[in-house]
């Protein structure tokens, strides 16, 4: 991520309560990561570690190492990977920036080939920033890894727009993020296949899902937005 972020991103989790639920995208695995498994799983060799990058506070993390032996969360927010190996203390986590060439490099050369679990992560960066990101991706998966990617869609930022000005009251959570400078859904429709194909990933696998967010709007209807996954694998010439 650029400096400017990471700080963000710094100081957003460390001025966050403690508990589960308090970012607007920490929902429980069940609507998060189990359904995202059966997309992902067929592409993924299970003998190779898995990476879940932007791992938050590890609430998708935990689930994920139920699957597979060895499971790596990373986080560029050294507060959110303390709160996470505080409350599971029986799966790895790191602080790590996914737009480090050098860290990525070192990453790749202690563990080898990975399956990549990316939820959320490329939709609040500089336009300039995601290709560095998906070719740090690409890196790390090397000829064997398998990579799922799910994002924010461009229809989201009509959804927050909305719910925003449905009152004072309305997706606190959400207020919670945009005081901080973290700008949401800045990611065009179409722009994960292209990352994709920039960096010599081949997509084998796409389509769309639903966020079930923590948040609420003033009568209590829970907060929803609209996501795109992408699926891929290094190509080989």
């Amino acid at each position: 991520m650029s400096t400017d972020l990471n700080v963000k991103c710094e100081r957003f989790w460390s001025e966050l309560p403690t508990g589960a639920g308090e970012a607007v995208w920490d929902s429980d695995p069940s609507t998060n990561a189990a359904v995202h498994l059966p997309w992902f799983q067929p592409h993924f060799a299970s003998d190779l570690p898995l990476l879940d990058v932007g791992c938050g506070n590890g609430t998708q993390t935990v689930f994920l190492a139920e699957h597979y032996s060895r499971v790596l969360g990373l986080e560029v927010s050294e507060s959110a990977v303390q709160s996470a190996k505080q409350t599971y203390p029986g799966v790895e986590f790191r602080q790590y920036d996914l737009l480090d060439e050098e860290a990525t490099k070192a990453l790749h050369s202690e563990l080898g080939d990975c399956n990549i679990y990316v939820r959320a992560v490329l939709h609040p960066l500089p336009d300039e920033s995601r290709a560095i990101a998906v070719a740090n991706l690409a890196r790390l998966l090397g000829k064997r890894g398998g990579l799922f990617v799910i994002e924010l869609a461009k229809a989201a930022k009509d959804v927050f727009g909305a719910a925003l000005a449905a009152g004072p009251d309305s997706v606190p959570k959400l207020r919670r993020v945009l005081s901080y400078g973290i700008t949401p859904a800045n990611l065009e429709d179409g722009m994960l296949e292209q990352l994709f194909e920039n960096a010599g990933i081949e997509v084998v696998d796409h389509g769309s899902s639903l966020l079930l967010s923590t948040d609420r709007l003033a009568d209590g209807e829970q907060l929803k937005a609209p996501l795109n996954y992408v699926v891929g694998r290094l190509k080989h010439s």
